[in-house]
């Protein structure tokens, strides 16, 4: 069984429902994705799950019509209500400030930080791989990968202000689009719940709070369980070295629904690198990591069918 679609930018709104409406013809026993980079030897990661996303959109309303700038000493700014806003959800720490959003991940975090820093893969990474100045706070080698593989995220990804134009005025909206990566212990129905209430108890009152389509949980299986293990042992058949073995990525897909719905384990197999431009302009693989990337999966897919005899 093949799960193709096209809605992985804006939150698989519409998988769950698909995957419920043909539960009785989607019979497998494994959910195998592709999703991730490769580390800074040009070994692509093996993945036991997935992080979660949460998508929220904040709205601000101002006057009726613009005003002129002057007026304000007097009037409220949208644009200014929701950057104070924003100050509220992540501070220039970067730590993500809404009360109760870290309280579930201490201890289970803790485990997987300490999986990442076995993996000698990272060391050699740079900020200009990702085609960056530099990473927060100087992290490099176990340090970064740690807090990609631990943390969850809070990233602005749209910033809009109403009307659109060059003019010298008081506008009359602002919105801003936010995603939250999250990680097994957290919840996005809690998430949400958490950010609308901090939001009220700091005053916001005068902000829309709006849930986008396609939230959904994170997902991990056992670092241990023999689908993880099997795609470790195909790796290393193919790349003729051991591949570096993750609880979780940089990513966030939807492969709760699946494990959810249809009752299987997830794993999952890097295949871009970390220059690969995935979702910008000139995005590309070199042909040998497409090749063995293909035989890889062939290969998953053999000795799963082996295994169930």
């Amino acid at each position: 069984m093949v799960v193709v679609e096209g809605e992985g930018m804006s939150g698989s709104p519409n998988m769950p429902d698909v995957l419920h409406r043909f539960r009785d013809e989607l019979r497998a026993s494994i959910a195998l994705s592709t999703a991730g980079t490769r580390d800074a030897m040009g070994l692509p990661f093996c993945y036991a799950g997935s992080k979660g996303l949460l998508r929220v959109r904040l709205t601000v309303r101002g006057p009726e019509h613009p005003l002129d700038p002057g007026l304000a000493a007097s009037v409220s700014n949208p644009v200014w209500r929701l950057l104070w806003a924003l100050d509220h959800i992540k501070g220039e720490d970067e730590d993500i400030r809404v009360a109760g959003f870290y309280d579930n991940i201490n201890g289970p975090a803790a485990r997987r930080a300490r999986t990442a820093a076995r993996s000698p893969h990272q060391r050699r990474r740079t900020a200009s791989s990702v085609g960056h100045p530099r990473f927060l706070f100087g992290m490099r080698g176990s340090s970064l990968l740690r807090s990609e593989v631990t943390l969850p995220t809070c990233n602005i990804s749209a910033f809009s202000v109403e009307p659109t134009t060059n003019s010298t005025f008081i506008p009359t909206a602002a919105s801003a689009q936010i995603d939250f990566q999250l990680v097994p212990e957290q919840n996005p129905v809690t998430i949400m719940e958490l950010i609308r209430g901090h939001l009220v108890e700091k005053g916001f009152t005068d902000i829309t709070v709006e849930e986008l389509p396609g939230a959904y949980h994170p997902v991990r299986s056992p670092l241990d369980h023999p689908a993880f293990q099997r795609l470790v042992a195909v790796g290393e058949r193919v790349h003729g070295t051991p591949l570096p073995a993750l609880p979780l990525g940089t990513f966030a897909q939807p492969l709760h629904a699946i494990s959810d719905i249809l009752e299987m384990p997830v794993v999952t197999l890097a295949l871009a690198r970390h220059n690969s431009l995935i979702y910008g302009p000139n995005e590309h693989l070199p042909v040998d990591d497409l090749v063995r990337h293909s035989q890889s999966l062939s290969e998953y897919l053999i000795a799963t069918a082996a295994s169930a005899g």
